[in-house]
């Protein structure tokens, strides 16, 4: 039996949600970075390797993403929650540590809140421009 057609939502309710997800997306999307990079800097005990390979290193994925989100596209978005996927496990590895428990219930929190809002911009995105096409 084939599936129906879902009708899709009205751009009046599309349009605030869209806005919603894209500032939680950019605000969490910029205190990870802010996040990874004064823990680093700051806090981290690194034995001995440089700060700056080992930021280089845990920054460079956000930093291939920013052009994509500052603009809103969506499938920057769709990326970046295949890439905060990586900054959600850092962050529950370092919860398990005591010494590092705050740092790592931050990042896992801001990660999920990020995968979560990256992904619905996404979908409503998608949504709002199939129904600008007409649809």
């Amino acid at each position: 039996m084939a599936k129906t057609e879902k009708p899709l939502p009205s751009l009046d309710w599309l349009q605030p949600r869209l806005k919603l997800s894209r500032v939680i997306s950019l605000v969490c999307f910029f205190a990870l970075a802010l996040l990874l990079l004064l823990w680093n800097l700051l806090f981290a005990e690194l034995h001995g390797a440089r700060p700056w390979v080992v930021l280089v290193i845990e920054l460079t994925p956000l930093v291939l993403m920013a052009p994509g989100m500052v603009i809103g596209n969506a499938r920057a978005h769709a990326w970046l929650c295949f890439v905060v996927n990586l900054y959600f496990i850092q962050g529950v590895l370092a919860a398990i540590d005591p010494n590092r428990m705050l740092y790592g219930w931050i990042q896992s929190i801001l990660s999920v809140t990020l995968f979560c809002s990256a992904l619905m911009y996404t979908r409503w995105r998608f949504q709002f421009d199939r129904k600008l096409a007409g649809e």
